[in-house]
């Protein structure tokens, strides 16, 4: 009897040994196709199946599968179109990283019919507390800003680029083309740089910026500068209205947003142990100043975590095909409120020709970070009252 013992746990120690089931690993990331920021809390699905998961805060997903249930993946985000892609069934890791674009699906298509409509009361919520999450009412602030503003050329025929007898011997450029986010391969033409210390003072209003480092590169002309000019301004979306070039939008937060747009809440999610609401927004009606997008707002506050918006293509913008804007806030040190941390903008700029195939398309990119606060300080106030001195 002892020895069946010992070699039923010889047989279970054996069996400890050897290799488990070959897994399937598929991982991947899931981001806006034109700003490039990362989409948390996407839903992944294979199609035809119910297998499924949503990314992560930062936007990322892991599959450990026995076996690839379908050849192919869709991702669903509310506001954005369904995007389907390949999956291998036969490699055991693969990674896929999807690239997603805005979709044209009216909110009024998911409408649910209630007596109370908890996206408008949210948004009440929202305003009510604007006094008290608007970054602007800090007494006084200091930042240590990176300021990044790039223009690419977009649609480059490279193999006529490489073919053509004059431009041939610059075919070494094609070197410094990238194709990593574009449906074409794009040109960087311009790249300006730029670290620097920006001081706020509230009463009496001042403003300081010192430059501390900056370079540039590429093409710096009348041109350049024309189509860069109007992604230097700064928007806030706690105002009720944001400048976009030469056009006023109605924030999707203002006062009387409800008498300009939609909303749908779509998630909620806890995130650092906060709870956070997801809502999408979109005009009432079609031809007036107002963006299609989506935030995030924590909901004991009200405060907003993070939004981005497009501008709708009936927008009828100079020279412009699609416009981006996302801002990024991050809470203070002490609990008591957020501050601006990213604010990205990117448009897409067309050159008018009048041929067709000479028009040139250009992507500009405007990336701004916000680091090391200091607020409520001595150190801010110091610094304009050593200015007025100076100037007495």
């Amino acid at each position: 009897m002892n020895g069946w013992k010992r070699t039923i746990a010889f047989a279970i120690t054996l069996i400890s040994f050897l290799p488990l089931h070959a897994q399937h690993k598929i991982k991947g990331i899931v981001k806006d196709a034109h700003t490039q920021e990362l989409i948390p809390f996407a839903t992944l699905q294979f199609v035809g199946t119910n297998t499924g998961m949503v990314t992560d805060a930062e936007g990322a997903f892991l599959f450990e599968l026995p076996s690839i249930p379908s050849d192919s993946l869709l991702v669903r985000v509310m506001g954005y179109a369904r995007t389907v892609m390949f999956v291998d069934r036969k490699l055991p890791e693969q990674t896929i990283n999807f690239e997603i674009s805005r979709g044209d699906v009216s909110l009024k298509t998911y409408e649910v019919k209630a007596n109370v409509n908890f996206a408008l009361i949210l948004l009440r919520n929202i305003v009510r507390r604007k006094p008290d999450n608007n970054y602007d009412r800090l007494e006084s602030y200091k930042y240590e800003i990176y300021n990044k503003l790039e223009l690419d050329i977009k649609n480059l025929n490279t193999v006529k680029l490489a073919k053509n007898r004059f431009t041939k011997p610059f075919s070494f450029i094609l070197k410094n083309i990238d194709s990593t986010t574009e449906a074409k391969p794009f040109l960087p033409v311009f790249l300006t740089e730029s670290i620097s210390d920006y001081y706020f003072q509230r009463n009496p209003k001042k403003t300081k910026e010192i430059i501390k480092a900056s370079r540039t590169s590429g093409l710096d002309n009348e041109s350049v500068t024309k189509f860069l000019g109007g992604m230097y301004q700064n928007i806030n979306v706690y105002d009720n209205f944001i400048p976009v070039f030469d056009k006023s939008f109605v924030s999707p937060i203002a006062n009387n947003g409800n008498l300009f747009y939609n909303y749908r809440i779509t998630d909620t999610q806890y995130i650092a142990n906060h709870r956070f609401i997801h809502m999408n927004f979109e005009p009432r009606r079609k031809g007036e100043n107002a963006f299609i997008g989506d935030l995030w707002v924590m909901d004991s506050t009200f405060a907003i975590q993070k939004m981005s918006m497009s501008v709708p293509n009936d927008a009828n913008i100079n020279f412009v095909r699609k416009i981006s804007l996302v801002q990024e806030f991050k809470m203070l040190p002490d609990s008591s409120g957020w501050y601006l941390a990213k604010d990205k903008f990117v448009v897409d700029f067309w050159t008018p020709s009048p041929k067709p195939t000479k028009t040139l398309e250009f992507i500009g990119r405007k990336t701004t970070t916000y680091e090391d606060l200091i607020y409520n300080d001595t150190a801010v106030t110091n610094l304009f009252a050593e200015n007025d001195t100076r100037r007495t």
